[in-house]
């Protein structure tokens, strides 16, 4: 998929109309259906752009989207939805006069840091639904296919359960 596909992929909105006024969320798919889930059981005034939550195995793409997204929405209250996925996101963030959402990444903001770091101490490896059945597309973006080995040991290393 190239860099445009998963920007405008991010662009829609799963049947929400974007409307002035309304905070605008914008972010990493991966928890997609469960910040989807509390908005709409909340009734909560929010619009969503969602990006392709592999960017973050290509820095140079997941750059481009956000900042364009943010420029295309200036003026906009947005909450830019991501941990610390992007070496340079604090600037990128500080250059468009947003801010994120708290939490290193997906899993300790979807479980709160007191819970992720209990689990992750103890040897969890965390594993969401949308990266299980993409596992081998979001593995080789990120280090290739010749090293299957070395993947195995980095991630299976210390891990003692899948959560």
């Amino acid at each position: 998929m190239n860099s445009e596909a998963m920007c405008e992929g991010g662009e829609r909105q799963d049947g929400v109309t974007m409307t002035e006024g309304r905070v605008l969320l914008m972010g990493c798919g991966i928890l997609r259906q469960e910040v989807r889930y509390l908005i709409d059981k909340n009734n909560w005034p929010v619009d969503t752009i969602f990006f392709d939550s592999a960017l973050h195995c290509e820095f140079d793409k997941l750059s481009h989207c956000l900042t364009t997204g943010l420029c295309k929405h200036a003026g906009r209250e947005v909450v830019v939805f991501y941990g610390a996925c992007h070496p340079l996101m604090e600037r990128i963030l500080d250059e468009a006069h947003t801010f994120r959402t708290e939490g290193q990444n997906c899993v300790d903001m979807l479980l709160g840091n007191e819970l992720f770091t209990r689990e992750l101490v103890a040897g969890a490896f965390f594993l969401l639904e949308e990266w299980s059945h993409r596992w081998e597309y979001v593995v080789t973006k990120s280090f290739g296919t010749t090293n299957w080995e070395v993947i195995r040991e980095m991630f299976g290393g210390d891990r003692k359960y899948l959560l």
